[in-house]
């Protein structure tokens, strides 16, 4: 196979592999999702109102630019900051995603940060969150969040 050949079958295989990708819509815009967390750790649980504000950019990639949590026993959780934002958001298939850098400052719990989480995504973008544990002592115990307008998945 000459080199020409190679680039061309390396063009088409990156072709056909991008053809598969999805991405959120509309893209350009901002967004707020908002809804009830629950967290914890240590056998301690909290439900906090959650709120979060972020983007769609261009490439159909969402990035979560703000975030708060409120309320709880105490109100516990008006003192959960995030940590590292903006945290990247892809689309990995019709009905979920994957946020990548999750962090977090819990007062009673600490730092803690988890890597990939995959969300499942449902009509209009609403979000559901499963159990999540984060090094070192923090867990999600799960929640659902719906945005302020439909942003989808789209191929």
């Amino acid at each position: 196979m000459g080199r020409l050949s190679i680039a061309v079958f390396i063009g088409a295989l990156s072709a056909a592999t991008t053809a598969y990708a999805y991405s959120f819509a509309p893209t350009g815009t901002s967004f707020t999702i908002s809804g009830q967390m629950s967290f914890g750790g240590g056998g301690i649980g909290v439900d906090c109102k959650t709120f979060f504000a972020g983007t769609t950019q261009a490439d159909g990639v969402a990035q979560i630019t703000a975030a708060s949590f409120s309320g709880g026993t105490l109100s516990v959780c008006d003192g959960i900051y995030p940590l590292n934002l903006p945290w990247t958001v892809k689309a990995q298939d019709p009905r979920s995603a994957i946020i990548s850098m999750i962090s977090v400052r819990a007062p009673v719990f600490g730092d803690c940060a988890v890597r990939d989480v995959t969300v499942a995504v449902g009509k209009g973008g609403a979000i559901h969150v499963g159990r999540i544990d984060m090094p070192p002592s923090c867990t999600i115990y799960g929640g659902d969040l719906k945005p302020n307008m439909t942003v989808s998945i789209v191929p």
